[in-house]
């Protein structure tokens, strides 16, 4: 797409959840959003601190798509996710000044895994099925914010 930037890749890779950028979910730090909304989906504090522990974004992942979900997973994990990224791109960190550059760009995490949730997937299976990119919204949202 014209005036878009996505996949979050090489370049733009900064824009992924599994850049290593420190947060902090209740009063832990994580190695990367991907780690802290993985380990936010559970209330189990020993899974919480394996996947803080993980070596990387992928394992987090994958762990995190085993642990038994908290009962309010569905309605605050957009918020969660919001707020794991207001840190990640805090006002005038260096990553907040490269998010600034992009202006008003459409910000669109493309995939060919099929998560039409939070992003936008590029194969065949998927070409009529709503992309609704939400990590892509929320970047930008959070972009807005820290303009004002």
């Amino acid at each position: 797409m014209k005036d878009s930037i996505g996949p979050f890749v090489k370049d733009w890779r900064w824009l992924s959840n599994f850049y290593e950028a420190e947060v902090t979910f209740e009063e832990k730090t994580y190695p990367t959003v991907e780690h802290a909304y993985q380990a936010a989906k559970t209330r189990d504090l020993e899974d919480r601190e394996f996947i803080r522990q993980l070596k990387t974004p992928v394992e987090a992942k994958r762990y995190g798509g085993k642990i038994k979900l908290r009962g309010d997973w569905a309605y605050i994990r957009l918020s969660i996710m919001k707020e794991l990224l207001k840190q990640k791109f805090t006002p005038e960190s260096k990553l907040e000044r490269k998010l600034n550059k992009t202006k008003d760009m459409e910000l669109i995490e493309f995939n060919v895994w099929h998560d039409n949730y939070w992003g936008w997937c590029m194969c065949n299976k998927c070409k009529e099925k709503t992309k609704f990119n939400r990590l892509g919204k929320l970047l930008m949202d959070v972009r807005k914010e820290n303009r004002k």
